[in-house]
């Protein structure tokens, strides 16, 4: 298991924050205190230098709280960094980056 030093600071309501951090595990990206226990994980492939997205899962308790948002947003710094571009197969993913196409054409 490698820990990445990407930190996410979530609001979770206006007194305390949450302090997340990405972490990577046989090609799986989660937020969470182990691959078992995620809140939400991305299963991905590296064929360098594009990493492709082909799976987002959220935990039954986080649903419907921008986690997946939260871990795509995450990745993508981690890819950039690592001077790689992110595709995706997985249907969430996948329209999360056309959607970011769209804004950065308006």
């Amino acid at each position: 298991m490698h820990f990445i030093e990407i930190l996410v600071i979530l609001k979770v309501t206006k007194e305390s924050r949450w302090r997340m951090e990405l972490k990577h595990d046989k090609g799986i990206f989660y937020f969470g205190d182990s691959i078992e226990t995620y809140v939400v994980k991305m299963e991905t492939t590296l064929t360098e230098p594009v990493l492709t997205i082909t799976h987002t899962e959220v935990s039954e308790n986080h649903k419907g709280q921008g986690w997946g948002r939260k871990l795509l947003d995450a990745l993508e710094t981690f890819a950039a960094e690592n001077g790689w571009n992110i595709t995706a197969t997985c249907t969430y993913a996948k329209g999360q980056l056309e959607k970011e196409k769209l804004a950065a054409i308006k």
